[in-house]
C-alpha cells in the first residue's frame, strides 16, 4: 500500500481523476473501484469523491496482476530512491530483464533487495553494453506516468560518448530517421523511419578520439550509435555499427544525466549519475 498527502495541485479532484492523472488505464483505475481499495483517510467512499488539500489517499494494488519475479543475489549500486521511484547506476555487461536464459538481470537484483507485493519495474530501456542511469518505478502508478513521459519524448537525457576519430565541428544537431535493417537485424537511418534527433557538443578531443556530450530528442533504439555512426564517428567498442576494439571493455556510452517531471510532486526532477544516494 502507498499513501498520498494530497496538496493543494489536486484540490477538489475526483479519486477518479487524480488516478488518472497518472495516465493509469481505465481497467485499472476500476480495480480500485471493483476491490474498494483506495481509502481516503482510512476510509473507501468511492471514486468519485472529491479530495481536499491534507487528506490522505491510501492505495492498494490487489487485482493488478504481475509475473512474479524470481530474486537474484546481486550487486545494485542506488543513486537515488523514494517511495516512487527507484534510479540505478547500471554498469556495462548486465540484463535489465532476463533473457530466458539467464536470471542474472537487474530487474530480478532488485527482487532480492526490495520485498514489495508489485514488482520494481524499468520505465525505459537502455542498451547490454550501455552503463548509466536506469530509471525504475516502485509501483504502478509511478509505472504508468513516467513511461508515458518516455512514450511521449517528455524526458531530457544526456549522454557522455567516446567516438572514433576527431570531431571537427564544436557541437551540431542530426536529424536523420531511423528504422530497421531488415537485411542485418539492426536500425539505419532511412527515410521511411520514425523522427529521430541527436544533439552533440564535443568535450574533448584527443588524438584520435572524440568525448562528446549527446542530447537526444525521440529515443529510437541504437539512436545515438546509429546517429554517430552515419556522420562516420561511431561509437568506441560498437560491434555493430562500428568496430569493436576491446572485448573487456564496454561500449563507451555512459547516460550521466536525466531531467523529467516527477510523478508525485508534478516538479522538475534532475539527478546525475556523479550524484549517490
Amino acid at each position: 500500500m502507498i499513501n498520498f498527502q494530497i496538496d493543494a495541485q489536486f484540490n477538489q479532484l475526483k479519486i477518479r481523476e487524480f488516478l488518472a492523472s497518472f495516465h493509469l488505464s481505465k481497467s485499472k483505475i476500476y480495480n480500485f473501484e471493483l476491490h474498494k481499495s483506495a481509502l481516503l483517510n482510512h476510509v473507501y467512499k468511492g471514486l468519485d469523491e472529491r479530495l481536499q488539500t491534507n487528506d490522505q489517499l491510501s492505495l492498494d494494488f490487489i487485482g493488478f496482476h504481475t509475473n512474479p519475479l524470481i530474486p537474484f543475489d546481486g550487486d545494485i549500486k542506488v543513486i537515488y530512491e523514494d517511495e516512487d521511484i527507484l534510479i540505478l547506476n547500471k554498469q556495462a555487461f548486465i540484463l535489465v530483464h532476463t533473457d530466458g536464459i539467464t536470471n542474472d538481470t537487474l530487474t530480478n537484483r532488485i527482487a532480492f533487495h526490495y520485498e514489495t507485493n508489485y514488482p520494481i519495474l524499468p520505465v525505459h530501456r537502455i542498451d547490454y553494453e550501455t552503463s548509466g542511469l536506469l530509471v525504475f518505478a516502485k509501483h504502478p502508478l509511478s509505472h504508468a506516468y513516467l513511461s508515458r513521459l518516455f512514450e511521449e519524448r517528455e524526458v531530457e537525457k544526456t549522454y557522455l560518448a567516446y567516438v572514433n576519430g576527431v570531431v571537427e565541428k564544436d557541437e551540431g544537431w542530426i536529424k536523420e530517421s531511423i528504422g530497421k535493417d531488415r537485411h542485418k537485424n539492426r536500425q539505419r537511418v532511412t527515410k521511411d523511419g520514425q523522427d529521430a534527433q541527436t544533439y552533440y557538443k564535443v568535450i574533448k578531443r584527443f588524438k584520435n578520439q572524440t568525448l562528446l556530450e549527446v542530447n537526444i530528442i525521440g529515443g529510437r533504439k541504437h539512436q545515438i550509435r546509429v546517429h554517430l555512426a552515419y556522420i562516420n564517428h561511431p561509437v568506441i567498442n560498437d560491434e555493430i555499427y562500428g568496430v569493436k576494439k576491446n572485448e573487456d571493455q564496454g561500449l563507451k556510452l555512459h547516460f550521466k544525466h536525466i531531467k523529467f517531471i516527477h510523478p508525485r510532486s508534478r516538479t522538475l526532477f534532475e539527478i546525475d549519475t556523479n550524484q549517490s544516494a
